[in-house]
């Protein structure tokens, strides 16, 4: 039985299971460290997945969008969300895990009043590609060198208008 839970707080035992699951799950340039996950946790959106035996199998970082003015002719666009990361164990893959916490996010994103939610994600990643557009994600641009030269992202969004 897979669980989520929003953590609120943290000790330094769970610092540094966050920070191996970053690293092996993200890579070392790409993991949270520790100075970065406590502001997450305390000031962003910190969701797990967790195992029957309270393992952490799946995390989602959350950040809030602030509004942005409009482009010319379009009116301000209200606050959104943006998944700084999201991922779930390589050895829990392939089971409907990922499918499950990103539901659950969605729903605490509505249940929080977004309109809407940003993620970024590697061109080359296909599994996350299927996953994000069969919750009707949408591509709203490549973004060549995000990270670095040959590092390029596609920014996604879904907008909950109208529920």
């Amino acid at each position: 039985m897979i669980s989520f839970r929003i953590l609120k707080s943290f000790d330094a035992s769970l610092i540094s299971k966050l920070i191996k699951l970053e690293v092996d799950n993200l890579g070392r340039e790409a993991a949270v460290n520790q100075w970065q996950l406590p502001v997450l946790i305390r000031y962003g959106k910190f969701v797990v997945a967790e195992n029957e035996n309270g393992d952490i199998i799946g995390v989602c970082e959350m950040l809030r969008q602030w509004g942005q003015p409009g482009q010319a002719g379009q009116a301000w666009q209200p606050p959104g969300a943006f998944i700084h990361s999201f991922y779930i164990e390589e050895s829990f893959r392939n089971r409907g895990i990922g499918k499950n916490l990103l539901e659950n996010i969605i729903d605490i994103l509505k249940k929080d009043g977004f309109k809407s939610v940003q993620l970024t994600v590697d061109p080359d990643n296909k599994p996350a590609l299927s996953l994000y557009g069969k919750f009707g994600f949408v591509k709203k641009l490549l973004e060549i060198g995000e990270y670095g030269e040959g590092r390029d992202r596609i920014l996604m969004e879904l907008a909950f208008d109208g529920e």
